[in-house]
């Protein structure tokens, strides 16, 4: 089986961890078939792929489904090498990886900061959350809404406190971006990595970047931008919008 015909990626569509597998399969033109799913309703197809957890991105390839955002990186990698995406010394790789991991937890607080606001937002939530889903799923989401946002909450523990926890959490992980950077232009070496692309995906929720394929599409409520008004200005950001800007191009899909 070709690797240019081959490839189905299951993701949520808005999720910034999926979009760190797509954007990665656009970095080493890769053509792949998205299906995207809405969450909890996506159980269905990840019980199917027979993988260890519940979550996406997940691609299959043949008879082979790899979960987590990382070991998918690394996969694709290992298929095809360039352009690179990890650097050739084990030091600066296992950097890497600590960094993703680090970026993960700030991503995991900024997906509870980011639903908090948005479910309260019914019409913008079914467009995001429906983002280029399969025509039933469409067709049922607006009924199935009430549920679905109750069930969201509840299952990444959205609730008040842990809004202002996780929000917390979120500057925090900012700060820690910019320490690393120092005033470089790359967080790993002297060239784009797997950690900025990394770093970038997961912070995209906050600098909707206009090259990103799916929040370039999404009505944003205005009451978004006002909660999140005090960190909008921070220098990260700005990194986030050159990494999107210099190096995000879309290869078309299958």
């Amino acid at each position: 089986m070709s690797l240019e015909t081959g490839i189905t990626l299951y993701t949520i569509s808005a999720s910034h961890f999926c979009e760190k597998v797509r954007w990665t399969l656009d970095h080493k033109g890769i053509p792949f078939e998205e299906v995207a799913w809405v969450p909890i309703l996506h159980l269905t197809t990840v019980r199917k792929l027979k993988v260890a957890k519940t979550s996406l991105p997940v691609i299959q390839y043949g008879d082979k489904s790899i979960q987590e955002s990382f070991e998918i990186m690394k996969w694709l990698e290992q298929q095809r090498p360039t352009p690179a995406l990890f650097p050739k010394k084990s030091a600066q790789e296992k950097t890497i990886a600590e960094l993703d991991e680090k970026f993960n937890q700030i991503g995991a607080h900024l997906r509870r900061v980011v639903y908090w606001i948005l479910l309260s937002y019914r019409k913008e939530s079914i467009q995001a959350l429906g983002h280029d889903v399969v025509g039933w799923q469409k067709t049922l989401l607006p009924w199935l809404f009430p549920m679905l946002r109750i069930g969201i909450k509840k299952g990444l523990n959205i609730h008040a406190d842990s809004y202002q926890r996780s929000m917390g959490k979120v500057k925090q992980g900012l700060d820690f971006i910019e320490e690393q950077l120092n005033g470089s232009k790359y967080l790993v070496a002297d060239r784009f990595t797997a950690a900025d692309l990394s770093a970038a995906s997961l912070l995209a929720p906050l600098s909707l970047p206009d090259e990103h394929p799916v929040y370039s599409k999404l009505a944003i409520p205005e009451k978004f931008f006002e909660e999140i008004a005090s960190i909008r200005e921070h220098p990260t950001l700005r990194w986030v919008h050159q990494i999107y800007r210099q190096h995000r191009r879309t290869v078309s899909k299958l």
